[in-house]
């Protein structure tokens, strides 16, 4: 397709625009595929490794009990 036809048919350089007659149409993701289980695990392991690395450097910097000394 020819880009400078694009162009010339566009709303803004006078050409007939045709949006508002679409077909309105939902997108639904397919839902329990395979790449919607495998994301779904691998932001599980980011969030526990963020949490697991926030208590590491939380308790590096936290005064130390005077009894434990």
């Amino acid at each position: 397709m020819d880009w400078r036809l694009i162009f010339q048919q566009s709303r803004a350089n006078g050409g007939p625009y045709l949006g508002e007659q679409l077909i309105q149409r939902v997108y639904k993701p397919v839902a329990s595929s395979w790449f919607q289980e495998r994301i779904h695990h691998v932001r599980e392991q980011m969030k526990k490794e963020l949490l697991e690395g926030l208590e590491r450097k939380v308790s590096e910097f936290s005064p130390r009990n005077p009894k434990d000394q």
